[in-house]
């Protein structure tokens, strides 16, 4: 038996599909930060851009490598806060 609300959830479904591919390939904020310094600014800039974005982006994967949960929850979710706590402050 065809029930006519499925095609507009496959509708729907391919909507979103649609926007996140859309989404996927469009350039982020990094891979723009780092095209313009490029342009405007010396190499050595542009490197040391890139380098600081890979560098924040180690330090988010390390700390999903230390979930909240872990046994040691106290001792890592301190360490964690404050430099969080100063960058806030900072900025």
């Amino acid at each position: 038996m065809w029930f006519p609300c499925v095609m507009d959830y496959a509708a729907l479904i391919l909507a979103i599909l649609f926007v996140d591919l859309l989404a996927l390939v469009s350039p982020g904020p990094n891979f723009i930060l780092v095209s313009s310094t490029a342009v405007s600014a010396p190499r050595r800039a542009a490197i040391w851009t890139g380098t600081g974005i890979a560098t924040g982006s180690l330090i988010w994967a390390s700390g999903s490598c230390c979930p909240k949960g872990s046994s040691r929850d106290r001792q890592i979710g301190s360490k964690r806060r404050l430099p969080g706590a100063a960058f806030c402050a900072v900025f």
